[in-house]
């Protein structure tokens, strides 16, 4: 059995969107080079961002990325490991 927020890595994956994975329901998640994207409840309730993006998956450490839009948050990976950030 499989955890609600497990998601196979590509098979979200969508054509001609640069490799960019689709937006996942909130109780899914899903990985864009090397990051773990899923939906946070609380962080939209409270501050606004729910999308959480934790390179290599949440860790304690681990680079992280919140945003209220999940293109926004494809986009500041991007920039992240393109060395734009």
């Amino acid at each position: 059995m499989t955890h609600p927020t497990d998601t196979a890595k590509s098979d979200e994956l969508k054509a001609g969107g640069e490799g960019r994975p689709i937006e996942p329901n909130h109780a899914s998640s899903a990985w864009y080079r090397g990051w773990e994207i899923g939906w946070n409840d609380m962080a939209a309730k409270w501050a606004g961002t729910g999308w959480d993006a934790y390179k290599g998956g949440c860790d304690l450490g681990a680079p992280r990325i919140q945003t209220s839009e999940w293109q926004d948050c494809l986009d500041e990976i991007d920039d992240y490991e393109d060395g734009d950030a």
